[in-house]
């Protein structure tokens, strides 16, 4: 009774954790432009992504490196078209290297 009771609270934990994860995603994703919206989503995902890898590695300094990854979110939510995501990709893509390859 206690190991389906420790599944069952476990599997409501996992289950809280993806709804917030999706609740987190649509408020930043929220503001994409709706022509490229799915692959906008995609990329704040992954912006999000970076964003905690770089914080959990605990820089000495992180107002510059924020405040670039807030201007490609920018970017991102701004492009209306597929070859403007790819370039904020870009960024994103150039952003981590420098930063997390420190």
């Amino acid at each position: 009774a206690e190991q389906q009771e420790a599944e069952r609270l476990a599997a409501e934990q996992r289950e809280a954790e993806r709804k917030n994860a999706r609740d987190t995603a649509a408020m930043f994703t929220s503001k994409c432009q709706p022509i490229v919206s799915a692959d906008c989503e995609l990329l704040m995902q992954r912006l999000l992504s970076v964003q905690e890898t770089f914080l959990r590695a605990n820089p000495s300094s992180r107002l510059v490196p924020i405040r670039q990854l807030v201007t490609i979110g920018q970017k991102i939510r701004a492009a209306r078209t597929k070859e403007q995501l790819r370039e904020a990709g870009y960024a994103l893509d150039r952003w981590q290297q420098q930063q997390l390859s420190q």
